[in-house]
């Protein structure tokens, strides 16, 4: 695995993502079960995640040099103000809080059920039965998570009213 650079393979340093969880969303997993090691692999896994999974408004800053999605040119938040470095819903690296809060909770479910699991089957598993309990998926259901919670955490900063890319974690 790479070493961990925030604003190079993640959306945030892990001090952020360490005073999210002890602030915003107090997570014992996050703050006392995962090791540092952990937390950096799940920050980046969660930062790939994000760029794989959504198609972010407008372009990015630096052609060039930027490696993520992020800061962007052009996005506007769900209101159509300008998402710039200047705007009190972006740090100041360009970054917005949303989509570090968003990396952060992503990075959370990682540690939890790891996004670059192997699953049996793709996880396309029809139904399941043990003992008395039946659990069964509507055909065409994604092999894992969906997430709507970041989803909505990231209402504004992405093209479309749902998922835009295709990906599941099989």
């Amino acid at each position: 695995m790479p070493a961990f650079a925030p604003g190079v393979n993640s959306y945030v340093e892990q001090s952020y993502a360490d005073a999210y969880f002890e602030d915003e969303r107090p997570s014992d997993i996050w703050l006392e079960e995962a090791s540092d090691e952990n937390r950096q692999a799940a920050l980046m896994y969660a930062t790939e995640w994000l760029n794989g999974t959504f198609s972010w408004r407008g372009s990015i800053e630096d052609q060039t040099s930027q490696s993520l999605a992020w800061p962007r040119v052009s996005a506007r938040d769900h209101e159509g103000r300008l998402l710039t470095s200047d705007h009190p819903l972006v740090d100041t690296d360009g970054i917005p809080f949303a989509v570090k809060n968003a990396c952060c909770e992503a990075a959370l479910v990682h540690l939890q059920s790891a996004f670059n699991e192997v699953r049996a089957r793709g996880g396309d598993v029809k139904l399941v039965k043990v003992g008395p309990i039946t659990r069964e998926f509507f055909e065409g259901a994604p092999g894992g998570p969906t997430l709507p919670h970041i989803k909505r955490m990231l209402r504004g900063t992405i093209r479309g009213n749902s998922f835009t890319k295709t990906w599941s974690r099989r």
